[in-house]
């Protein structure tokens, strides 16, 4: 009997080596166990895609399921995942001082750059960058704090 239903054989590799369908997935269990009310925490995000799923789909949907039951179907917070499931999204590496440099160097050159771009408009600034012009003037008041200098050359 095996050999009659054995006529196509599927190789699909475990969740842990796809992790790009981990969220997709949690997100369609999720809209199925609370008829599409509920929605993910970015934290909750971060815990499911750093587990490892030794169980697979089942696992996933298991948990899924947990969620939706103690979350009341609004909100998933990691505290309505499994412990494992959520121990792994805690022992995130913390972003090292000399990256958070980084990170803050690379957004002040872009602020620069589009403000010149712009000629100085702060407001066509902000809306190229996306952000609000309240934001682009704190990031600005933060940069000159730090010593930089953002304005135009006098």
């Amino acid at each position: 009997m095996f050999y009659r239903l054995n006529v196509v054989e599927l190789n699909l590799p475990a969740l842990r080596e796809r992790r790009e369908d981990i969220l997709p997935l949690a997100g369609s269990f999720i809209a199925e166990f609370t008829k599409g009310k509920a929605r993910f925490s970015s934290s909750v995000a971060d815990c499911l895609t750093r587990y490892a799923w030794p169980g697979n789909v089942r696992e996933l949907r298991n948990a899924m399921e947990r969620a939706a039951l103690l979350s009341l179907g609004e909100l998933i917070m990691p505290e309505h995942l499994p412990a494992k499931v959520r121990s792994a999204g805690e022992s995130s590496p913390a972003a090292e001082p000399a990256d958070a440099q980084l990170l803050g160097e690379i957004e002040r050159q872009a602020i620069v750059q589009a403000l010149r771009k712009h000629e100085f408009n702060r407001t066509e600034t902000a809306k190229a960058l996306g952000i609000s012009r309240r934001a682009l003037i704190y990031k600005l008041q933060r940069f000159r704090e730090l010593g930089y200098e953002v304005d135009p050359v006098k």
